[in-house]
Order: structure tokens, then C-alpha cells, then sequence
């Protein structure tokens, strides 16, 4: 016997919701909007099961719900903290996320500054587009050739922590 709640068309749309979120998240140049559509087409994967099941009890819809809006609430909160905490050029930790490290910090630890010589002639000449290349470029060298923790300062100045390490 087919109930009458297995007749609605809410898992439908469910299973609509998520192939779309899923193109959306395909499709997206932004790579928080494209983590946040991702997860909602995953989150209403789960729910499209438990709505299609014969009979799904009020406990089982209200379980489907409460992980799906758990799933929407982390991925949010996620898209948050990354907003907030990484730069948005470079894609690396930024001064926020510095000054945050600092007063966490306890014992020895060295600070190295890093500043790009000449970049307003760089940009002036070049262009903001390229001065932003560069700025990328040496973001991502920074942070993943060093063995300790890199930010974005500010502008085109970038600062590598190394807790633990006493200065030489």
C-alpha cells in the first residue's frame, strides 16, 4: 500500500533542489558559494531517501530535517570563517588571522616580514591586474614554501610566523 505522503511531490522536489544545487555548485566562479551549493545538493540527497521510503514516520522527517539544516548551518558558518579569515587575492590567512595567532601564542617565536620592493612602480606600469598576479604568486610561494605560517599582511607585505623558534 502506497500512503498518502508518498504521494506529495515533496521528494520530487527535493531530488530537483539537489541536481540543481549541483549544477550550481559546477558552475560557480566563487569558491564559497560553490562549497555552500555543493553541500546543500548533498544535504537534500539524504532527504530525498527518507521521503521516498514507504511510510517515512514523523521521527525519520524530522531526523531528515534536522541533519539537513545542520548541513546548511555548517556550511555557513564554514564560508564564514573563510571570509573572514583568508585573504581574498591570495586565498591565504590574513592579518585577521595573524593578530589571532599572536595572542595564542606563549614561549619563543619568530616573526619574519616580507615586503615587495617597488610594487606601486610594478602596478603603475603593469597594471593593478598584474600587480594582483604577482600578489597571488607570491602569496602562494610564501605559504607553501615555508615551514612556518604565512599571512597576508597588508597590501604587498606578507608575514611568516614560526612559533616555538627563537630568533637567530
Amino acid at each position: 500500500p502506497v500512503s498518502a505522503f508518498h504521494l506529495t511531490v515533496v521528494p520530487q522536489v527535493s531530488l530537483i533542489l539537489a541536481v540543481g544545487f549541483a549544477c550550481l555548485a559546477f558552475t560557480q566562479n566563487d569558491r564559497y558559494m560553490k562549497r555552500l551549493h555543493g553541500t546543500m545538493a548533498l544535504g537534500l540527497l539524504p532527504l530525498y531517501y527518507v521521503l521516498e521510503m514507504k511510510g517515512p514516520g514523523p521521527t525519520d522527517l524530522s531526523v531528515a530535517y534536522l541533519c539537513y539544516s545542520a548541513l546548511l548551518l555548517f556550511g555557513a558558518i564554514n564560508i564564514y570563517l573563510q571570509k573572514i579569515y583568508l585573504d581574498e587575492l591570495t586565498g591565504i590567512p590574513n592579518r585577521r588571522a595573524l593578530n589571532e595567532a599572536l595572542t595564542r601564542l606563549s614561549g619563543d617565536y619568530t616573526v619574519a616580514m616580507i615586503d615587495i620592493d617597488h610594487f606601486k612602480k610594478f602596478n603603475d606600469s603593469y597594471g593593478h591586474e598584474e600587480g594582483d598576479n604577482v600578489l597571488r604568486l607570491v602569496g602562494q610561494h610564501v605559504y607553501s614554501g615555508s615551514k612556518g605560517q604565512a599571512y597576508r599582511y597588508g597590501g604587498e607585505e606578507f608575514t611568516i610566523l614560526y612559533p616555538g623558534q627563537k630568533p637567530e
